[in-house]
């Protein structure tokens, strides 16, 4: 059979959802998208974002926002919350995912998906990435990448009660990328469709699709397999892959998929994590092709602005804990004590802070919880402090005794010349004075704080680090460039 001529590749140049939101689930419920993401080590989990141009997001919440949803203390990078889907049936909203602490899966519903969201439901398979779909008779089938199954399982679930009804089957393994994973099935028009993760969530990441008369296959793969892969493009966005697919009102498909922005000299590397992108779907002979890009038409200005009046954005996240137990609204402004921070969504940023504390405290920017730079204010000093895996390094400092100060943390284009190493930015940092004045603490090759030095699968963080409290009093970030 000849391969159809058009492209499983797509020149896309920007998300639509930016920064660390990976592995996204979508589904539309009247005229409204709704947008789940994995949030591995962090909380809350889960975030659902809402929009009905699929360009324009807003953050209606999260499905796993407290402690009894999920047990992520103590949990080690990239571990944590894996791959959500999330679903809407019978006048109800379902989100299913992975905790990897003890490598199960969690069901939770709500009516409204800003919450409330129910308790969890604990469905006991070893895997990851489960789906959802229900049958012609109302039976609900879990559909995941199985470990003990050597490729994507199936079973029949309780979702009231996460009963496990019956044995799991094996209904593909994709065809024949590494690690086939985030499976969805589809009911449309005659044709069963799984729709697969396949080749590693790294450059050689891709989407693929088969189709069956039967949701337990076997499943026919696409002759024009992979649906979309990025691999030895380019292209702005690579390591393209875990999608799902939605229908619009007027009957015309998307898909959603995730996708890095790396930077600089060979072999490249990302910051913002896996970002949330999307695609027209067109369907030819049955099959789903790429159509054009969905994608903002420029980058997005950001800002971000708090003062002592201040509430704590809800987009702001903590390790193994809830910024809930990190920071508190006080009369006086909003007073930290311990780590909390806000995604990086744009290549370059400035944020300048100014805090009110005698005991040590600071920002930070960080892949996790061993790869970070810190600009912390320890007595009469500010210090640069550069962890990397297990080495800790004091590169720079700064007098500060009995002046006023704020914190500044600026990342910029790295300049170099063909045979020189360039980063995807360079890092700075700076004590600024009450006159104006600035004195640089650090100055750091971005490269040391990315997803390929670091391993893993999350993106770069910013944000106050209070080793016992530390009272905010001005905080500003914002693109640049």
């Amino acid at each position: 059979m000849s391969k159809p001529k058009y492209s499983n590749s797509l020149d896309i140049k920007r998300p639509i959802i930016a920064g660390f939101y990976p592995d996204p689930s979508i589904v539309r419920v009247g005229d409204t998208f709704y947008v789940a993401n994995s949030t591995f080590e962090y909380g809350p989990g889960v975030p659902i974002h809402s929009s009905k141009d699929l360009l324009n997001w807003r953050l209606e919440g999260h499905s796993l926002p407290t402690s009894k949803h999920m047990n992520i203390e103590g949990m080690v990078n990239s571990a944590g919350i894996f791959a959500p889907t999330i679903r809407h049936h019978d006048g109800k909203f379902y989100m299913i995912t992975t905790l990897t602490d003890g490598k199960w899966q969690v069901l939770v519903t709500a009516e409204n998906p800003a919450g409330p969201w129910s308790d969890p439901v604990r469905v006991d398979l070893f895997g990851i990435d489960p789906d959802l779909f229900w049958d012609e008779n109302g039976d609900c089938y879990m559909t995941y990448a199985s470990l003990p199954l050597n490729g994507i399982g199936q079973v029949k679930i309780n979702t009231e009660t996460g009963e496990v009804l019956g044995e799991p089957y094996l209904v593909s393994q994709g065809t024949g990328g590494k690690f086939p994973e985030g499976p969805h099935i589809y009911k449309i028009g005659d044709w069963y469709y799984i729709l697969l993760a396949e080749g590693g969530t790294e450059r050689g990441h891709s989407v693929t699709i088969g189709r069956s008369k039967s949701f337990a296959g076997p499943f026919e793969y696409a002759p024009n397999s992979p649906l979309l892969t990025n691999r030895g493009t380019d292209f702005t966005i690579q390591n393209v892959g875990h999608a799902d697919l939605a229908q619009r009102v007027d009957g015309s498909w998307v898909m959603v998929f995730h996708g890095t922005r790396p930077k600089g000299s060979s072999p490249e590397w990302h910051i913002l994590g896996r970002e949330t992108c999307a695609v027209e779907i067109e369907w030819r002979d049955g099959w789903p092709v790429l159509g054009s890009p969905i994608e903002p038409l420029a980058d997005p200005v950001v800002v971000e602005i708090l003062d002592a009046s201040s509430d704590l954005p809800d987009n702001w996240i903590s390790v193994g804990s809830w910024p809930v137990d990190n920071c508190t609204k006080t009369p006086d402004g909003l007073l930290f004590t311990g780590f909390v921070a806000r995604r990086q969504t744009t290549q370059h940023f400035e944020l300048v802070a100014k805090f009110e504390s005698a005991t040590p405290h600071g920002i930070g920017i960080g892949i996790d919880g061993r790869h970070h730079l810190g600009l912390m204010r320890w007595g009469n000093e500010v210090k640069a402090t550069w962890t990397i895996g297990d080495h800790r390094f004091d590169i720079g400092s700064v007098d500060v005794e009995g002046r006023d100060f704020e914190f500044v943390l600026r990342s910029e284009a790295m300049e170099g010349g063909f045979h020189e190493p360039v980063g995807p930015d360079k890092l700075f940092g700076y004590v600024r004075f009450e006159d104006g004045s600035e004195v640089e603490v650090v100055a750091l090759d971005g490269r040391y704080i990315s997803t390929e030095v670091a391993g893993g699968m999350t993106g770069r963080v910013i944000g106050v680090l209070a080793f016992e409290s530390a009272l905010l009093k001005s905080w500003h970030y914002r693109s640049i460039g």
